[in-house]
């Protein structure tokens, strides 16, 4: 299944995300829905199981809404990883980018489900040594330990806690410091 030119459009950074996912799969392995993108069909857990989801970027208007909950947050950088994607859900679960929920009434829920809302991370369960300007984008977690995906004030991605395979630890975005994780592991397989 060839990747719509919407899409393509749609994800702008995140393309790169979808071309290296999708290379190790079959094209029907990549499921297209109004919400996202699915890639790499994972039967034995179940009908609608991927390896990996990523969902729809949002609109100007929920990244303001983004802002307006987190005013600490370095605008651009979100503005650009948000409008690509609204989260993903990679390796099964291991990397998870967290997206924003909103209003649930104006979400187009499919059989793809929703991201983890950014919630987790910044106002439930926020780890207590983060600084109040640290922004957690996701997390990283596996049988031996879990580490949070964090966006600094100026712009920056960081890992904070242990990684179960070798990657750098601090990237200058999000979107570099996404794909590079992700090489990472795939690297690791």
């Amino acid at each position: 299944m060839a990747i719509s030119k919407h899409w393509t459009k749609r994800l702008q950074m995140t393309h790169a995300l979808v071309t290296l996912l999708s290379s190790s799969v079959n094209s029907n392995e990549i499921t297209q829905t109004s919400n996202g993108i699915a890639i790499g069909r994972e039967r034995h857990r179940g009908r609608l199981a991927y390896k990996h989801i990523i969902y729809r970027g949002i609109d100007q208007e929920l990244i303001s809404d983004i802002y307006h909950y987190y005013p600490h947050i370095h605008y651009s950088t979100i503005e650009l990883l948000y409008k690509g994607m609204n989260g993903a859900r990679l390796f099964s679960g291991q990397i998870s980018i967290r997206g924003f929920i909103g209003n649930y009434n104006k979400r187009i829920i499919d059989d793809l489900g929703q991201p983890v809302s950014l919630r987790y991370g910044n106002d439930i369960e926020r780890p207590k040594h983060l600084n109040s300007t640290d922004f957690v984008i996701g997390s990283v977690v596996d049988d031996r330990g879990s580490a949070t995906i964090i966006v600094s004030r100026e712009g920056r991605m960081i890992i904070d806690g242990p990684l179960f395979f070798d990657c750098e630890r601090t990237w200058d975005s999000p979107s570099i410091g996404i794909l590079e994780l992700i090489e990472s592991r795939m690297a690791d397989d």
